[in-house]
């Protein structure tokens, strides 16, 4: 059975490549944009799956755990945090340089208004790459009760057009969870 993601259901689409102007760099939401076509954007394998809602993440992680029989979710914010700084406290995962921020992220300075593929730049210590920039990354929701925010959930990391400080380790932003979003997402593996 074929999984339909919120932004084909809606009618309402994702986020893509504006195709009116190839030549001019705009993303808008468009109700033919979805996480395999971001209108004028070429995508390939390796870019973030994006413009998709916080339902279609959970649900392909809990896909992903059926065929692995593994509990694969997304992370918590603070397991997020712990694995974009690999156990250091500066402002990014190699230290408090913005100078050296272009040769590990794709930001407001450095992206060109484009998603880029992942493994393109330099990893962190750990060897994760796009911890910084790119493409915002969804963390699990808390419980809304509990966080009050009712309807929105925590992404990290930045994106490409996020100036450098968005892309800082400790940056949060809020995003509704049940719009397709500019956004994407890294899963965590739970080891036995």
């Amino acid at each position: 059975q074929k999984y339909t993601t919120v932004a084909e259901e809606n009618g309402e689409g994702g986020w893509g490549q504006d195709p009116t102007t190839p030549n001019v760099k705009s993303w808008i939401q468009s109700p033919t944009s979805y996480w395999n076509n971001l209108g004028a954007h070429f995508l390939t394998d390796q870019h973030p799956a994006t413009s998709l809602a916080y339902t279609d993440m959970i649900a392909c992680c809990d896909w992903m755990s059926r065929e692995t029989s593994r509990s694969i979710r997304l992370p918590t914010e603070q397991e997020w945090e712990y694995a974009c700084r690999c156990g250091r406290r500066g402002r990014w995962s190699f230290g408090d340089d913005p100078q050296q921020l272009q040769v590990y992220a794709w930001f407001e300075t450095s992206a060109d208004k484009d998603m880029h593929p992942t493994r393109k730049l330099k990893p962190n210590a750990w060897g994760l790459y796009d911890m910084h920039g790119n493409e915002f990354e969804r963390c699990l929701a808390p419980d809304a009760e509990e966080s009050g925010y009712s309807g929105s959930g925590p992404i990290r990391g930045g994106n490409i057009f996020s100036p450098a400080e968005e892309t800082a380790s400790s940056s949060r932003q809020m995003s509704p969870l049940n719009t397709p979003t500019h956004g994407a997402f890294r899963i965590l593996m739970e080891l036995p």
